[in-house]
């Protein structure tokens, strides 16, 4: 029986050590897997030399991994079974295309791949979201200038000096009650942000809160990965306030990643709405991902 221990914000370092090798997508961002961590009751334990992170899929119920890394290719076939002899009915997601063509080479037919389309990741060109250039992106900019023409506005980084200016737009926008669509995935979501939040410091994160007429209208948190791209975690804004969601988006970017080539918005989760406001930013092509079943 393999020792599986719950994630905390501890065992940043040792995920960065065996995450250090590979690009990573936005769900294997220690700080996605620690804000997760009690929905998913996502726990982790060293087999054959990979760091090997497992998960109850809420809705679902059933038992997940991530694949297992940094260890050597050669053992990956015996982490993958010693996988599938802990938890018989295992099913391995958040998977690129390499993972895949790996577990094929090993299981061939026995490898049962899927794609799943609300977990594609929405990537993005940075300057296109800085400058909104192109006929594309002509509505935005028509969305930021009704904005700045309606509101006096502006725009707060934040750091570990003026924190507390985060926590109080966390809790202005949970209120609204414009969010208040599906109260359960709320509360989930909400204890995820609370922990983004308590441990924002230490994992390193950026942030913005934008005003209009010196109300909360915005907040947005993330963080660089891979060295090139900004992730996204949150972006949260008053729906009454039109033009609010495009400006913090655009602002963000800008003022926290000014070097960044790319950003990751993450998945829609197949919900129609979500998927049509990312889409309306002209990703690039989708990075597929995938899951696995590994038949007997």
């Amino acid at each position: 029986m393999q020792n599986f221990r719950q994630i905390s914000i501890e065992d940043k370092q040792l995920f960065e050590k065996y995450y250090s090798g590979r690009k990573i997508s936005s769900y294997e961002s220690f700080s996605n897997m620690l804000m997760w961590q009690a929905e998913d009751k996502l726990e982790y334990a060293v087999i054959n030399g990979f760091l090997c992170v497992v998960g109850i899929n809420s809705v679902s119920g059933k038992r997940f991994s991530y694949m297992p890394v940094g260890g050597d290719d050669s053992a990956l076939c015996d982490t993958v079974l010693a996988l599938k002899a802990e938890y018989p009915d295992i099913i391995f997601t958040y998977l690129k295309k390499g993972d895949t063509d790996k577990l094929n080479a090993i299981f061939g037919e026995k490898a049962e791949i899927s794609e799943e389309r609300d977990l594609f990741e929405y990537i993005y060109e940075a300057e296109k979201l800085r400058t909104l250039s192109g006929k594309a992106l002509h509505a935005k900019r028509n969305h930021i200038n009704k904005f700045e023409a309606t509101y006096e506005s502006r725009f707060d980084m934040i750091s570990s000096e003026n924190k507390a200016e985060l926590e109080e737009a966390i809790l202005a926008l949970r209120d609204d009650p414009a969010l208040e669509e599906n109260k359960t995935m709320l509360v989930d979501e909400d204890a995820a942000i609370d922990k983004l939040y308590e441990n924002f410091d230490a994992l390193g994160l950026t942030a913005g809160v934008l005003y209009a007429d010196g109300n909360i209208a915005a907040y947005t948190i993330g963080e660089m990965i891979n060295g090139d791209t900004a992730l996204i975690h949150v972006e949260k804004a008053h729906r009454d306030i039109e033009g609010a969601y495009t400006v913090v988006n655009q602002r963000f970017i800008t003022e926290a990643f000014p070097t960044a080539l790319y950003a990751n918005r993450e998945e829609d989760m197949g919900v129609e709405g979500l998927r049509k406001a990312k889409l309306s930013y002209s990703p690039l092509p989708f990075d597929k991902i995938y899951s696995a079943k590994i038949n007997s």
